[in-house]
């Protein structure tokens, strides 16, 4: 499979991620928060949820980095499915006006 760019510097980040390179971590972030922004918000229109959700999806991302690596995709198509599998489950997560806080379950 041919990769774009792109994708090529996605790929590299995610294996720092995964080998525990914060920085990596944050440049990732950097490129796709956006569009698991975008995801988010689209299963969970109140800002306050999407903003929860947001948080601790990439908490998963972090902690599942090395799962995540070796699965097939390009990084952005691999993290995406993870913010709308995130969105359309809720894992772990209430409403912040229902729960005041975040109540975190088994990632994905």
């Amino acid at each position: 499979m041919n990769r774009s760019p792109a994708a090529r510097v996605q790929g590299k980040l995610m294996r720092a991620v995964a080998a525990g390179d914060s920085v990596a971590f944050s440049r990732l972030y950097d490129i796709l928060s956006v569009a698991t922004y975008t995801v988010l918000r689209r299963y969970l229109p109140d800002q306050a949820d999407a903003d929860i959700a947001m948080k601790a999806m990439w908490v998963s991302v972090w902690q599942n980095a090395s799962a995540l690596s070796h699965e097939p995709g390009t990084p952005a198509e691999k993290i995406v499915a993870v913010a709308e599998r995130w969105a359309q489950t809720g894992p772990g997560w209430q409403s912040a006006s229902e729960s005041g806080s975040v109540r975190r379950a088994a990632t994905t």
